[in-house]
């Protein structure tokens, strides 16, 4: 049984307000997703530290972050 590969990237502060600038440390395309999968918004090509405004309505949301390679990461975002 393999363990989960360590997470290349992060995402702070969790929980966030509404607004306010969150950081995105990785490289690839991220998209924040609304709790349904809904896409709120897209950055491509993300290459060490990136900082985007979190959405302005409270609620769960998931950054999605897609590296070169292909593999995948995703964080939980919470904004209040």
């Amino acid at each position: 049984e393999s363990s989960p590969a360590p997470q290349r990237t992060s995402v702070y502060p969790v929980p966030a307000n509404g607004g306010e600038p969150i950081t995105i440390e990785g490289v690839g395309t991220v998209q924040i997703l609304s709790f349904y999968g809904e896409r709120v918004s897209q950055i491509v090509a993300v290459e060490g530290r990136t900082t985007i405004s979190a959405p302005t309505a409270p609620g769960i949301y998931y950054v999605q972050i897609i590296a070169p390679d292909g593999s995948m990461e995703m964080h939980k975002l919470i904004v209040k």
